[in-house]
């Protein structure tokens, strides 16, 4: 597996500005999406923790993101006052 390179947040968010370009990167990642037996079909975010929620992808990019990248740890409290 190749692995990945590190970008700075504005990098980080030139990449992932809109919805669209975060649905691509999960489309990338997660080829399946409808049962060959029963053809149900699936969101790109299914079986994730974006899924049944009303949150913007571009939010929940920037969080993992920051809590990827913050040594210390991150609190659920900074987290809501950042994104």
């Amino acid at each position: 597996m190749a692995k990945q390179q590190s970008m700075n947040l504005i990098e980080f968010q030139r990449k992932f500005a809109t919805e669209d370009s975060c649905q691509d990167h999960l489309f990338r990642k997660l080829k399946l999406f409808e049962c060959k037996h029963c053809r149900y079909q699936a969101t790109v975010t299914v079986g994730t923790v974006m899924e049944k929620t009303r949150t913007d992808l571009t939010k929940w990019f920037l969080a993992i993101y920051l809590v990827a990248h913050d040594k210390r740890g991150l609190s659920a409290t900074l987290l809501s006052a950042e994104v």
